[in-house]
Parts: C-alpha cells; structure tokens; sequence
C-alpha cells in the first residue's frame, strides 16, 4: 500500500514454494516501485509463507529496503514470547521497533486508514491462524480487507466489528458503502473459511486468492 505522500506499508510477504521470495522478488519490486523504506510492515500471523521473505530483508544488508517498524497481531503475552519470539529478536537484530496491534485499533496517514478488525487484546488460542491480524483498509474511495489465514469460525465476529466500524464511517463522511472493493480470501481459499454467509455480509467486488498455481493441495 503506498500513500499519495511516498509513505509505504507492506502486509505480510513469504512463500513455501519460491526459494529466497524476499531477496529474489519482494526486494525487487520495492526497489522497481522506488520504494526505500516502508512505514510499517504488518505481520498477520507467523507462518512461513508469511514472513520468510520479510525475515530475509532483514537478514541481508543489501537489500537497501528500510522498515520503520513492525506491527504484530497483539496475542497473549505466551504467544508472544513463542509463535513470535523469532520475528521479535530478529527485530530487535535490526533495531526495529515492534508494535502490537488489536481489534478497533487504526494506523492513519492522511487519507489512508488502517482498521485491525482481529484478534482482540491479548488473544489466546491453539490455533494462530484463528489470531491472524485482519485488517480492514479505506483510501480515499477504495477499501480492501486483509483477512491473513483466519478461519470460518472468526468470520461472523468479524463481520459484526466491520459493519460497525463501515456505519461510523459513513456518518462521518457521508457516503454510504455497500461493500469492499477487494477482498484478500482467508487461507488461500481454504473450504474453512470465506463462507457464503461472510460473503453476503461484506459484498467484495474482487476476491483475490493467494496461491501457487499447481499447489499441492488443489
């Protein structure tokens, strides 16, 4: 996401089945985009294909990419210190400072916004995709929602913090919003998630799944 100022914030960036995705394509395209530092880097959840091109940035002084600061899924304080223990010392490595982000809280700048609709403070759960930062964004017109690998079971709590947050929005500008514009689909495409329930209530004009083209799970 890149603000009409230059200001540059990334969500999430990794792959199991692209060797050095961070080095070989992520720098890359920064790079080609003319972006040399990003604002925030948002992390959703800590599983491989998330982060691992974003640990690579950070292990490469080359990589000529500046990241400002990292915004974490604001979990219990044991999570914290196992599922994200990782991203938090190579941060500290790298003098980054890490900040944690929970349900209702928002990073603006200018017209951009950024809503995390999940987890709530101090969530705790067996299953970390259940906790993965969602993350609902408006600019100017367009609006998008970042649902990391959540599950079917998070989505109908989702759903009630999104119209809540889409109402006060439209009182305070005046526009009324049907939908989103694009949707990122939970755990690419996975069967449990992105029930046709959820897809009812948030309306995406554009469904967008992340996946390998001959992923081994079809």
């Amino acid at each position: 996401v890149v603000n009409d100022n230059g200001n540059a914030y990334m969500i999430d960036g990794g792959s199991t089945s692209k060797s050095e995705v961070g080095n070989y394509q992520i720098v890359p395209f920064l790079k080609y985009m003319g972006i040399k530092e990003l604002e925030a880097v948002f992390i959703t959840h800590p599983d491989e294909d998330h982060i691992n091109g974003i640990m690579e940035m950070m292990q490469t002084d080359s990589c000529q990419v500046m990241i400002k600061r990292f915004i974490l899924p604001d979990v219990a304080q044991n999570l914290k210190d196992t599922e994200l223990i990782k991203l938090r010392a190579l941060a500290a490595e790298s003098d980054i400072p890490v900040y944690y982000m929970h349900r209702g809280e928002r990073l603006r700048d200018d017209t951009l916004d950024i809503i995390s609709l999940n987890p709530t403070e101090n969530a705790d759960s067996r299953d970390m995709n259940e906790l993965s930062q969602v993350l609902y964004i408006t600019y100017e017109d367009f609006s998008m929602l970042l649902t990391g690998d959540v599950t079917g079971e998070m989505e109908s709590e989702i759903c009630d913090v999104y119209d809540l947050i889409k109402k006060q929005k439209s009182s305070s500008n005046g526009k009324a919003q049907k939908g989103i514009d694009v949707l990122k689909v939970a755990h690419h495409g996975s069967k449990y998630s992105t029930t046709e329930h959820f897809l009812e209530r948030i309306l995406p004009r554009y469904a967008i799944i992340s996946a390998g083209k001959k992923n081994v799970y079809g």
